[in-house]
C-alpha cells in the first residue's frame, strides 16, 4: 500500500509547508505534495529544499495532477527499494565478515 500526503498551503493555523515538514519528521518515507491555489512566498526550489516532491498550483487539469501523482509514488517507490537493497547488501556484509 502507498501513502501520500496531498496538502494545500493556506490552511487554517498551519502552513502546508509546515505540516509537510512534521509529517515528514514523524514518517519520512511518505511523500507530500502541496497543491495549492496561494503560493505566496512558495516555490519550487524553496519546496524541494524542505522534501516536498511536488508543488502543483491549482487550477490543474486532472490528467496532470494524475501524471504528478505517478510520478512522486513512482519516486517513492524507487526510493524505499534502493534504501531495502542497501539495507541488505549491509546485512549481507556483516554476516559474512562474521563467519
Amino acid at each position: 500500500m502507498s501513502l501520500i500526503s496531498i496538502l494545500d498551503q493556506a490552511m487554517p493555523g498551519l502552513s502546508g509547508t509546515d505540516l509537510a515538514q512534521e509529517i515528514m519528521a514523524i514518517r519520512p518515507d511518505i511523500p507530500v505534495i502541496i497543491y495549492t491555489g496561494y503560493l505566496g512566498s512558495l516555490n519550487e526550489e524553496k519546496t524541494r529544499s524542505i522534501g516536498v516532491k511536488a508543488l502543483l498550483v491549482k487550477p490543474l487539469e486532472h490528467a496532470r495532477f494524475a501524471c504528478e501523482l505517478r510520478r512522486v509514488l513512482d519516486e517513492s517507490a524507487s526510493d524505499l527499494a534502493a534504501a531495502s537493497d542497501n539495507l541488505n547488501c549491509h546485512q549481507y556484509s556483516r554476516f559474512t565478515q562474521s563467519t
